[in-house]
């Protein structure tokens, strides 16, 4: 949107104080970052598509993510190794005091000495178990652990996208905050002139100081308004950087203005939610939470059945006469649990009310989707309606300020009545930048909600 021939931009001495304020950002340069522009002091100039891609390597909630998918894969590796036979190495070695000796006397014979235990002694025994009637339980336990790892990428996926949709969202409130204090920038100058040009008057003798006066309230007013929105880039920018995985006082600035609006969205609600169902990974992790309550079932009855091992065993003496040198054996062992007072026959009934409870939960899922696409389908269509209303208002808006100009200058109006006119210009400037951006972000709100990447397509920003 253009500003009237009467409103300009503050340059030279009017904008010191924001370029101040700018300077006084502490530029981070603990990693590298992907920038459009940067200069040698300045602030780092970004795109959208570098805020993203930034938040992906950055952000605590995707780092975070991506830690626990790690964590559940290192789980099921664990579980694998129960699989297979392990092996088990015992070994001891003793030294004694004194070596045992047992003398015999025998009638016209010497007497024989036998040691019954060397001073020293050792023992070696290496054993191999391998589980055969657990396999089934060990099994299940295994695919609890698989499932786990679906599980936790597929929430990995929603926070990526969430944090997408919130990097957006933060984006264009930073440029929206910023073109608010462009408003209320040509806003004080707009002001500024209404004070020269009252108080030529009043020097001339064609208005009383009253009419200058109330300029100079209404300039004071609009310089507060400055100020103000000044602080919200301040705050939007800090919500921006910490998004980011970045310090709030880092010196970012969005390298892009948006173009007037977007295309219109050619999704009806019907074929959004249908979208939503097809792509949102809210219901595949629902459905593997649902495989795991299955295998979970499978496990608790696994539990009936007996353990049975088989067993490989070498073991190696020095040290003992009465012991063999070398000895081995196979076998097989079997443990069964067959009266624990109901512990697994109720493990399994609550196995299976988990899984009741997951199917549940599914359709609570899928009609909570339905709702969130509908609300985001509305909230799209009103806030480009209500872009078009801002966009036509403020043309109404400049063309009253300038005929109240007019009939100043002609002294046909008072000062009250130019102030008044300026107030209603920088409302409507307000109101549509706002708008323009709530438009941007109800856009990406309804991309998030179907389960597409909330950025908008390539040439939606210039």
């Amino acid at each position: 949107m253009k500003l009237a021939p009467t409103d300009r931009p503050i340059h030279g001495r009017r904008s010191w104080p924001r370029l101040c304020a700018a300077g006084a950002i502490v530029l981070l340069v603990a990693a590298p970052l992907p920038v459009v522009a940067q200069e040698s002091k300045g602030p780092l100039r970004v795109t959208l598509a570098d805020c993203v891609r930034i938040a992906m390597e950055r952000n605590p909630d995707v780092a975070s993510a991506a830690g626990d998918v790690e964590a559940a894969v290192a789980a099921r590796a664990g579980a694998r190794g129960n699989l297979g036979p392990r092996v088990r190495v015992e070994t001891n070695g003793t030294r004694w005091n004194a070596p045992i000796e047992s003398v015999f006397s025998m009638a016209d014979a010497p007497p024989l000495t036998l040691v019954t235990r060397e001073q020293t002694s050792t023992t070696l025994a290496v054993s191999i178990v391998q589980p055969l009637g657990s396999l089934w339980s060990i099994h299940e336990g295994y695919r609890l652990r698989e499932l786990a790892v679906d599980a936790a990428r597929l929430r990995g996926q929603a926070t990526r996208r969430e944090t997408a949709y919130q990097v957006t969202e933060a984006f264009y409130r930073l440029l929206q905050a910023t073109q608010l204090a462009e408003v209320a920038s040509a806003s004080v100058d707009q002001v500024e002139t209404q004070v020269e040009r009252a108080g030529s008057f009043e020097r001339q003798g064609l208005v009383g100081s009253n009419d200058r006066l109330r300029a100079e309230l209404g300039l004071a007013a609009a310089r507060q308004r400055l100020i103000q929105a000044r602080g919200n880039v301040v705050l939007a920018r800090g919500r921006l950087a910490v998004l980011l995985g970045l310090a709030p006082d880092a010196a970012i600035e969005p390298a892009a203005s948006p173009i007037e609006s977007l295309p219109a969205e050619p999704m009806t609600s019907e074929e959004a939610q249908r979208r939503s169902l097809a792509m949102r990974v809210e219901l595949r992790e629902v459905d593997t939470q649902i495989e795991q309550a299955h295998a979970s079932v499978r496990a608790a009855k696994s539990r009936f059945l007996p353990h049975v091992n088989a067993v490989a065993s070498y073991q190696r003496n020095t040290g003992s006469p009465f012991l063999p040198e070398n000895a081995y054996f196979i076998g097989a062992f079997l443990t069964w649990d067959a009266w624990q007072w109901g512990t697994t026959y109720y493990g399994t009934v609550e196995a299976k009310v988990r899984l009741g409870q997951a199917r549940a939960a599914r359709s609570k899922v899928q009609n909570g989707l339905r709702l969130e696409v509908s609300a985001a389908h509305v909230a799209e269509q009103t806030a480009t309606e209500a872009l078009e209303v801002a966009r036509h208002a403020v043309v109404q808006a400049e063309e009253n300020f300038r005929i109240e100009s007019r009939r100043y200058e002609a002294r046909a109006n008072t000062s009250f009545d130019v102030l008044d006119a300026e107030t209603l210009v920088t409302q409507a400037r307000g109101s549509y930048q706002t708008a323009l951006y709530d438009h941007y972000i109800a856009r990406a709100a309804l991309r998030r909600a179907v389960g597409e990447a909330p950025a908008p397509a390539s040439g939606a920003i210039r």
